[in-house]
């Protein structure tokens, strides 16, 4: 009981962390504006591909949509259901934040319902991956619901399943380590599903902007939508070639979903490394830490729960703590700005790679068994 007390400190302790490390109003909706304008101006029959950059907009009142943003081709349909691209910009804000909250309270209460474990309220508890998502106007922390509410489901609700993969299918480089598990389960009818609807938008996409299907995600691939190393999984270190690294990174990802034995932790995991390794989507990572917790691993699922919420916290920001190195902390600023040089945050990205593909091999191994209770002795004469 000691260490469930301890633990769960420690995850208040993160967690407030986390909450002070997310003050900062000039990072508010930085990923909204951009997201937002795609699907606005696919509404309005808009090719919005390449329109990307392109200054003066072709509408005043959507505005230019920034370099490096873009959405697959079913994105700029399904995408309304993040961004709302049919409402005003302010009010699509307010639209998101809703979304939001009701997505993580969903998403709580369905694993409380299925577990009734303690740990589901910690875990669910204001994580800081899913409120940077949304501080910053990303789809990431949404998708995640919506990723783990298809590891719950997928058995008793195979087209509800179907329908909630489809819009994760908006981030298709998360999305897909479900795909690959489901496909492992056989789960056809999930898949199925998914594909029927992600086609059907990609299909209506194309008509609403007056495009073949084809020619749309030919604009896709040739549109500059940036990435930068985030995209390139675990091997960024080893491979310069950042096709050839997200290639490789998703041949071992999928090995790695293979040989968990069917465990759905196991594309939470390997999410996390095979081919895109930010942090908007690291609050999967809560239910291989709840695994963890129910197991007693009390220092891997802390690792995961960190991975989730102070080194991800940190990492964003490690601009602003560049600029209050000196003067919040009384530390050299050369000792600063080598701490949090972006080489560094990758070095740290891919040993936490690692550190998350050991606990998955340690999670692969069988629960002990519970020790039986020790037989009552015979009341005294």
């Amino acid at each position: 009981m000691n260490g469930n007390k301890i633990f769960a400190a420690l995850l208040v302790a993160l967690n407030v962390l986390s909450i002070g490390l997310l003050i900062d109003r000039g990072l508010f909706f930085t990923d909204f504006d951009g997201q937002w304008r795609l699907c606005a101006y696919a509404l309005r029959g808009f090719d919005p591909y390449p329109l990307i950059g392109v200054d003066p907009p072709a509408l005043d009142d959507v505005g230019v949509i920034p370099r490096g943003w873009g959405t697959a081709p079913w994105g700029l349909l399904l995408g309304n259901f993040f961004y709302a691209g049919f409402l005003s910009l302010d009010a699509a804000k307010i639209f998101f934040i809703a979304l939001n909250i009701l997505m993580l309270m969903s998403t709580a209460a369905l694993f409380w319902f299925e577990t009734k474990n303690f740990w589901t309220l910690m875990l669910f508890a204001c994580p800081a991956s899913f409120v940077i998502s949304t501080v910053t106007g990303n789809a990431g922390g949404v998708v995640s619901c919506l990723l783990l509410m298809c590891c719950v489901l997928r058995e008793r609700r195979p087209l509800l399943t179907g329908v909630l993969l489809s819009l994760a299918m908006l981030k298709p480089q998360v999305a897909l380590a479900f795909c690959i598990f489901f496909l492992l389960e056989r789960r056809f009818r999930v898949l199925l599903t998914a594909a029927a609807i992600d086609l059907g938008a990609w299909i209506i996409s194309a008509r609403m902007v007056e495009r073949t299907p084809i020619e749309l995600l030919r604009e896709f691939f040739s549109a500059n939508v940036g990435g930068g190393s985030q995209f390139s999984g675990v091997f960024t270190l080893l491979i310069d070639e950042p096709m050839q690294s997200i290639a490789l990174s998703m041949i071992v990802g999928a090995a790695f979903i293979w040989s968990m034995r069917k465990k759905i932790w196991a594309p939470c995991l390997a999410s996390a490394f095979w081919s895109y390794s930010y942090f908007n989507e690291f609050f999967l990572l809560a239910l291989p830490a709840l695994e963890c917790a129910r197991r007693s691993m009390w220092a891997a699922a802390l690792i995961l729960h960190v991975g989730e919420t102070l080194w991800t916290a940190i990492a964003l920001w490690h601009r602003r703590m560049l600029e209050l190195g000196a003067h919040g902390f009384l530390i050299d600023n050369r000792l600063i700005a080598e701490a949090f040089r972006l080489e560094s945050w990758s070095e740290v990205r891919t040993i936490f790679c690692l550190l998350i593909i050991a606990i998955g091999v340690m999670l692969r191994q069988p629960s002990p068994p519970s020790p039986s209770p020790s037989p009552k002795s015979p009341p005294k004469s």
